[in-house]
């Protein structure tokens, strides 16, 4: 079942992105619960807060340590 943001008291008819942390507070002030799965992320998931402009090296895959 698909809900739309306006369920949990958002402004939009299209349908809820529960990685949004507006959405993720409107739920939390209900008392809501999310539960996630334990990887959350598909191999399709887009990641929008990159460090770098794209396109960039893998996030994953900086290194640690620096010399």
């Amino acid at each position: 079942m698909t809900y739309s943001e306006t369920t949990f008291g958002g402004d939009f008819e299209t349908a809820a992105d529960y990685r949004d942390p507006y959405l993720q507070k409107l739920i939390k002030d209900k008392n809501g619960t999310i539960v996630w799965p334990l990887i959350r992320y598909s191999y399709d998931t887009h990641n929008l807060d990159l460090p770098t402009p794209a396109p960039s090296p893998p996030t994953w895959m900086t290194p640690i340590c620096r010399s």
